[in-house]
């Protein structure tokens, strides 16, 4: 079962009855974030439980927004390994590297996902949560790997696919959605064109677009890439050979990937969005550790030299 409640506006903070479909705030048209019922959640769920669960994102599925289990899309998603970057730090930065502050730098491969990239996390969880709800087509505005990701899931659940690329996406793109059954606009512009006609046409023809940000449910998918390292102890814990019996990483340990977290909502910043469940599910109580800037990689050096 999933602990969603409801929706609630990232800008004005209106809160949004869950189980309809919604697309941004109907105030002010900002982005929807899901919220939770994490006490419940942190009295259901024990560590060990979650750790014999399949290999995938749908492990931590109390705390994602799909109800009902048939409806949970599935392709291998998430779970991807942890490659202990041994030699990056010294190249990036030779001095630190001497002090043992890379020791621990760890990179997490998400080309190991269905389509190749972590934009299969969002997706997921985004189409499956729009055919839970009755979505018959999905849109949206891609210049490439999203196009993909949509595209894959969508003819898993038989829902229709469209997309609306620039015109000069790579070839690669293109033939990877159109064998997935997607249709395919093209246009003569930026991505943000692509945007406005994608939001333009799933009114028209009464589709419901997952462009970025213009649903609340992407960004859920996204946070399981560091969600089991911080809030409940398995993923990220595993692939770094943390004992399970330790009930949290070090602030000190975390800190590159808070800020990591704070370079961009797209891509980084849903790791950090994935603090919230997290703090709720925490053992100790305490509070994560917050930085600022959006280098994190030049931050995090800086903050420990």
């Amino acid at each position: 079962m999933s602990f969603l409640t409801h929706l609630e506006c990232a800008m004005c903070g209106q809160e949004l009855e869950a189980d309809r479909l919604w697309n941004l705030c109907p105030t002010c048209y900002k982005p929807l974030l899901a919220r939770y019922d994490l006490e419940q959640a942190s009295r259901a769920l024990t560590r060990e439980e979650i750790g014999n669960r399949e290999a995938s994102l749908w492990r931590y599925r109390e705390l994602l927004p799909v109800r009902a289990p048939r409806y949970a899309l599935c392709l291998g998603e998430g779970f991807t390994p942890l490659v202990h970057a041994t030699r990056l730090g010294q190249a990036a930065c030779p001095e630190l590297h001497r002090r043992g502050g890379f020791a621990g730098l760890f990179i997490k491969n998400e080309e190991l996902n269905p389509t190749g990239t972590f934009k299969a996390r969002g997706l997921a969880v985004a189409v499956s949560r729009a055919w839970e709800l009755g979505v018959e087509a999905v849109s949206i505005a891609s210049s490439g790997n999203a196009g993909g990701a949509m595209s894959a899931y969508a003819a898993l659940a038989g829902m229709g696919a469209y997309l609306v690329m620039p015109r000069d996406v790579q070839q690669s793109f293109l033939a990877e959605c159109r064998a997935l059954g997607a249709e395919i606009t093209l246009v003569d512009g930026l991505i943000t064109d692509c945007t406005r006609m994608a939001a333009h046409e799933a009114q028209k023809f009464g589709r419901f677009d997952v462009s970025t940000l213009k649903e609340p449910y992407r960004l859920e998918g996204k946070k399981t890439g560091l969600r089991a390292g911080r809030a409940i102890g398995l993923d990220l814990a595993r692939r770094h050979h943390l004992s399970h019996r330790r009930r949290h990483w070090p602030d000190r340990d975390m800190e590159g990937l808070r800020r990591a977290g704070e370079a961009g909502l797209d891509r980084a910043g849903a790791t950090a969005y994935g603090y919230g469940p997290g703090r709720g599910l925490r053992a100790d109580g305490q509070s994560f550790p917050r930085g600022s800037g959006i280098c994190p990689a030049l931050a995090w050096m800086q903050h420990h030299r």
